[in-house]
C-alpha cells in the first residue's frame, strides 16, 4: 500500500534504475508476480481514485521503488 489519505488521484512512476518490473494493484486484486498493472523502469501510471490506500505495489526485485505524486 502506498499510503493513506484522501486525494482525487495518484501518479506512480517505477524508478529508472529499477532492474525489474513494478506491478500495480487495488486491495482486492493485490499485485504480485505476473500480475497486475505492470510498469517497467521508468513508466508511470494515472489513476483517479479517491483513496491512497487503494493503490497496492510490489516489485519482482528486492530494492526496487516507485515514487508517487498525489493530488487533494
Amino acid at each position: 500500500m502506498l499510503a493513506r489519505g484522501d486525494v482525487t488521484g495518484v501518479i506512480v512512476k517505477a524508478l529508472v534504475r529499477n532492474s525489474g518490473d513494478i506491478y500495480v494493484g487495488g486491495p482486492d486484486t493485490r499485485p504480485y508476480s505476473g500480475y497486475g498493472y505492470c510498469l517497467e523502469p521508468g513508466e508511470s501510471f494515472h489513476v483517479d481514485i479517491s483513496k491512497l490506500e487503494g493503490i497496492y505495489v510490489v516489485s519482482l526485485v528486492s530494492g526496487d521503488c516507485v515514487t508517487y505524486a498525489s493530488v487533494r
